[in-house]
């Protein structure tokens, strides 16, 4: 693991729409420079952001990998009903 990831690797629980926002405001920036890259399906965490609040989407699920060591990680936010979520090292 690298040192980047080292200040990534904690579980963060998201609790309200500030938090989340904030969460995807910094998974966006370190996509967009580089430091991680986005794997899976749209509409991508650069979407979400750009497009906020994001129309008929009730569930984010996003992982995302470490561009120079290859940890992974997820952000699983439940949206619609405000249930929360949670940011996390993916397993294995």
């Amino acid at each position: 693991m690298c040192v980047g990831c080292e200040a990534r690797f904690r579980v963060l629980e998201v609790t309200n729409p500030q938090s989340y926002r904030l969460l995807m405001h910094e998974l966006a920036q370190d996509i967009g420079n580089g430091k991680l890259n986005e794997l899976g399906d749209l509409p991508s965490i650069a979407q979400i952001v750009q497009n906020w609040p994001l129309q008929n989407v009730d569930y984010v699920n996003r992982t995302v990998q470490c561009a120079a060591c290859r940890q992974g990680f997820v952000i699983s936010v439940e949206t619609y009903h405000g249930l929360g979520g949670s940011w996390r090292p993916a397993d294995g």
